[in-house]
């Protein structure tokens, strides 16, 4: 199913073809319909054959959700409104986590959580009327209205002819990062019940408590970015992240129960700076695909990281080891980001304008 976030990405091609208001509706729908469908599956073959698709229509629109906040917010604010949206997402999962604690009452079972999660099919017309198009993207659409038209693909093309050095830094940050970071937040169920005992339940308990401090981290980190800076903040989040699980998978209680709390709130941090770097380091043109280039990357890592992490526990037996020896790979990103202009209190033009260079620019430094 997690391979279905590398089809976001011709999803966000046409973002940059169509427009970030279009394809946040496409997208809206697709997901909405496919979740409906999901449910009405009657195998595991025919399950997968409708999610992978689903998860490409959802992960696009949470996508472009981050390019319309970008695009539309002032640089002072930028990383406030970005850490209130990815927020807001995580309260949404923590609604559907109560939905799915009451899956035993509910009418049809599990088909009813994919029947809910067509229920934003209902607000496709309310936003065709209310929602409009991003002023950066209508600015950019008029400018080129006259050109003859470009190959789909043209924008990929000129993300790596055009900004090289951005994009292979900030590949190598995210791929990285998430090598990490998707691997041990995979396995922290796993680990609480078979290292330490835990039971299910307990284990949700933990969760949710330990879990408030993701979307505290979300917040914390969008308002720090914008005073600090995205750099620094990700380099004081990523170290605090990799230590957090280093102490989570080596020491006893409460060091882990310490740890986890931390590791949910930098994560939090970590997570809200990606996407702003991610959404603000290239120009208009490209800016919905170098979003969804960057989802392939973290799908990438991600898999990598589980790998590796398979590799490792086939030789040791042992949970800890696998996520502590990942822990060799954290250097990468917080150089990679060293090589990354700064993008904080800039507007998107002074960061990347329209017919720019991977040149130097004024935010070429680690902090603001």
């Amino acid at each position: 199913m997690r391979i279905g976030s590398l089809g976001a990405l011709p999803l966000m091609l046409l973002g940059d073809r169509w427009g970030r208001r279009r394809m946040l509706l496409v997208t809206l729908a697709g997901y909405s319909l496919l979740s409906a469908a999901t449910g009405l599956t009657r195998g595991p073959w025919d399950f997968l054959a409708v999610s992978i698709p689903a998860r490409a229509f959802l992960t696009a629109h949470n996508m472009l959700a981050i390019v319309i906040v970008a695009e539309e917010l002032r640089a002072e604010h930028r990383g406030w409104g970005l850490g209130i949206l990815i927020s807001v997402g995580s309260i949404g999962g923590a609604i559907a986590l109560v939905f799915f604690a009451m899956i035993e009452i509910l009418p049809y079972g599990w088909r009813a959580l994919y029947g809910i999660g067509a229920a934003p099919l209902l607000l496709v017309p309310w936003l065709a009327r209310s929602l409009g198009e991003t002023r950066r993207f209508a600015s950019q659409a008029e400018v080129t209205s006259d050109a003859p038209p470009s190959g789909l693909l043209r924008p990929l093309a000129d993300l790596a002819r055009v900004y090289p050095k951005r994009a292979a830094s900030l590949a190598a940050l995210i791929l990285s990062m998430l090598l990490i970071l998707d691997t041990g937040l995979a396995f922290l169920s796993k680990f609480l019940q078979e290292d330490h005992g835990m039971s299910p339940a307990r284990v949700a308990l933990f969760f949710a408590v330990g879990g408030i401090l993701s979307p505290v981290g979300n917040l914390a980190g969008g308002a720090l970015g914008d005073r600090y800076g995205r750099k620094r903040m990700l380099v004081a989040g990523g170290v605090t992240t990799f230590a957090a699980i280093a102490v989570f998978y080596n020491l006893p209680f409460p060091a882990y129960a310490v740890a986890f709390g931390v590791l949910m709130f930098s994560m939090g941090m970590v997570f809200v700076m990606l996407n702003a770097l991610g959404a603000e380091l290239f120009p208009t043109s490209y800016r919905s695909t170098a979003n969804g280039a960057r989802e392939v990357v973290s799908t990438i890592g991600s898999a990598l990281g589980l790998w590796l992490a398979g590799l490792i526990f086939g030789a040791t037996g042992s949970y800890a080891s696998a996520l502590t020896w990942l822990l060799v790979v954290g250097p990468i990103p917080l150089v990679a980001v060293l090589f990354l202009p700064e993008t904080a209190r800039l507007e998107l033009e002074e960061v990347s304008a329209e017919g720019g260079s991977d040149a130097a620019g004024p935010g070429d430094r680690l902090g603001a």
